[in-house]
């Protein structure tokens, strides 16, 4: 399919421009990604940066009847809809949480949540961009 002919391309050296709004066409076929945003150019940089940058982090949400299992994580907790979300700077934080919460209470329903350019993409939409390209 295209997804496999624009690999080739890339794969034999060739520029390829991508236009989409699908996220996960970038991340699985993007090496640099540009965001642009009624028109202006907000992000551009490496799919890994973007997503490190503007990702949001990494996140462990739980069912919102088992918040208690996420006390004293020292995470800051927020309610997303019927979820308790714990935001975490690294990968290796929230997995050392992960582990914990699994020692704690396997069946607490926790879930990690690893950023996606989908994530950068919402944030940067939804942030307020200064003139650094910093979201705010």
């Amino acid at each position: 399919g295209t997804w496999e002919v624009i690999r080739s391309l890339k794969g034999s050296g060739k520029t390829v421009f991508l236009t989409t709004h699908y996220m996960d066409e970038v991340e699985n076929l993007a090496h640099r990604v540009g965001v642009i945003i009624n028109g202006k150019l907000v992000a551009i940089d490496h799919t890994k940066t973007l997503i490190s940058r503007f990702g949001g982090g990494y996140r462990i949400r739980v069912p919102a009847e088992n918040a208690a299992a996420l006390t004293g994580l020292g995470a800051g907790l927020k309610r997303q809809g019927e979820w308790i979300v714990a935001g975490f700077d690294s990968r290796h934080e929230a997995w050392a949480v992960m582990a914990e919460l699994y020692q704690r209470d396997r069946d607490a329903g926790a879930e990690i949540m690893e950023p996606h350019m989908e994530d950068v993409f919402m944030n940067l939409v939804g942030g307020v961009i200064d003139e650094r390209g910093d979201v705010r």
